[in-house]
């Protein structure tokens, strides 16, 4: 076991970078909604600007957090730390909700990709009224393959084949391909004019979620820097990925304003039919393939994510429940590697439900609710600052004290504020914006209720409150041997993970789980 933890203290910047890239970007299917919600200079605006102010503060911040307090547990550890049992758990609860409706996410845009039909000009002037510019008919195709796809990963999960996990990072590679085809094919055509032209409608909800999105795998990048061989390693891989990750970012919104000026025709799927009259017709087909596999092998791991996340939060509010599921005989309830097939289909039957939401609504509200996360997070780093002055930290933010740490988190801090901000702003004017504002409230509400109903039942019973420690430990090699996992935080943001394996404390005879990684 030693042997292997040190194992985990070994990666040099490469392999932080190579580990850290399918973090904190892991492809571009999906962008092409963001090209369409405001101008080209808006656009770039804000994908430049927000490495600078979010993303980077956030990965600095979270690697003092992670060096720390190396035991397993992310986000929730920190702020149950820093505020508490219950607070920690608050904060777990919203996590889960982002992770599903992020994994929602996915299983919709391949179904986007799949039934991507190019629109002509005449449909666009009558304003279809539909889902994304398409028919109900599509609506309903979408849907019903977006299930489809929860449904297949369900049933690999299940049958308890791990080799969609295991092949996730070198699928992973493989499509990123066309994209990169489409953008060395497309540099050429690069026009001036995309950086003057600001004419035309802006989605401001749409641009700060999506671009919050993109970058939010930065804010658990720390998880990792706990794993590296000395803390400048890890400051030099967290900026050559920033730099790494917006070009990535950037590039396509670029090239594919400069081929296509009305922005009327950017949907989820768009990518491929330019590609197709730029490069060859067979493009579209391979956008389609390489959409369909990347967002399964998503799906795949950020559904992982969420029912392991659902079995820590469940083994830390009923503690007698969780320890006779693990030691259960039945298949069904039986909590084994880190999870269940009990968990397995609540999350299933979840994300079906999910998938008939707009991907638009799925990311502004899981945005939304992980800005209030984000900010308890921050927050959590200022008061351990405080609390906590002795505390031995491995890798430390540059600059002592509570007023440097103020500093560092005050620009994620109201990027965060500014972005419930927007997306809780009405506009009456709007009818579309009015149904994305009430979908948005009504899951913010959603999480609030069964928020403040799990708090007073929190006060009814002692639940598990080992807070900092976690509930167990990692379990490396032998039967256990952890699975590398990818595991989305943004747009094809992808966390690599170690699936949570179970220990055995010998004083007890009692299986205990290994919390996830990173909660961030």
């Amino acid at each position: 076991m030693a042997a292997s933890a040190d194992t985990r203290r070994m990666l040099g910047v490469f392999g932080l970078v190579a580990v850290g890239f399918f973090w904190v970007s892991g492809g571009v299917y999906g962008n092409e909604a963001i090209v369409g919600a405001a101008p080209v200079p808006y656009v770039m605006a804000f994908l430049l600007g927000a490495p600078l102010i979010y993303a980077l503060p956030s990965a600095i911040v979270c690697a003092e957090l992670a060096t720390a307090m190396p035991e397993d547990g992310g986000t929730v550890l920190w702020v149950t730390e820093a505020f508490g049992y219950r607070v920690g758990m608050h904060n777990g609860f919203w996590m889960l909700v982002v992770w599903l409706l992020d994994s929602s996410v996915y299983p919709v845009f391949a179904a986007e990709y799949v039934f991507y039909c190019d629109e002509t000009e005449e449909d666009l002037d009558n304003d279809i009224p539909d889902f994304n510019h398409q028919d109900e008919c599509k609506v309903v195709q979408r849907g019903g393959m977006a299930m489809g796809i929860v449904a297949l990963v369900t049933l690999i999960k299940l049958s308890g084949m791990t080799w969609l996990t295991r092949a996730s990072a070198i699928l992973a590679i493989g499509t990123l391909l066309p994209p990169a085809i489409l953008v060395f094919a497309g540099l050429p055509k690069l026009e001036s004019r995309i950086w003057t032209e600001t004419t035309g409608a802006t989605d401001w909800v749409l641009v700060v979620s999506w671009v919050g999105w993109l970058n939010s795998g930065f804010l658990g990048l720390g998880a990792l820097a706990g794993q590296v061989d000395r803390p400048r390693t890890y400051v030099i891989s967290a900026v050559v990925l920033l730099i790494v990750a917006t070009v990535v970012n950037v590039l396509p919104v670029v090239v594919s304003a400069s081929l296509e000026a009305d922005r009327a025709y950017f949907e989820p799927g768009f990518f491929g039919d330019l590609a197709a009259d730029l490069v060859a017709n067979w493009m579209l087909e391979a956008f389609q393939a390489g959409a369909v596999i990347s967002m399964t092998g998503l799906y795949n791991a950020v559904s992982i994510q969420t029912e392991v996340s659902m079995i820590y939060l469940f083994s830390r509010l009923f503690p007698a429940s969780y320890e006779r599921m693990v030691v259960s005989q039945s298949w069904f309830f039986r909590i084994r590697d880190g999870t269940s097939p009990l968990f397995i289909l609540i999350n299933a039957a979840l994300v079906c439900l999910a998938v008939w939401l707009p991907y638009a609504m799925l990311i502004e509200g899981g945005m939304l609710v992980y800005s209030f996360s984000a900010i308890l997070t921050y927050a959590a780093f200022v008061y351990l600052r405080h609390k906590s002055p002795d505390m031995h930290r491995p890798f430390q933010v540059p600059g002592q004290g509570v007023g440097w740490a103020l500093a560092w988190v005050l620009p994620p801090i109201l990027f965060s504020v500014a972005s419930i901000v927007i997306a809780l702003i009405p506009e009456k004017d709007d009818p579309d914006a009015m149904n994305g504002l009430a979908i948005r409230t009504g899951i913010l509400g959603g999480v609030i209720v069964v928020g403040v109903v799990g708090h007073f039942s929190m006060l009814h019973h002692q639940p598990c409150l080992d807070g900092a420690k976690g509930l167990g430990t990692w379990s490396h090699g032998g039967s256990n041997e952890a699975i590398a996992l990818l595991a989305d935080n943004g747009n094809g943001s992808a966390t690599v993970l170690t699936q949570p394996a179970l220990t055995h404390e010998a004083d007890h005879g009692v299986a205990k789980p290994a919390a996830e990684s990173s909660f961030a």
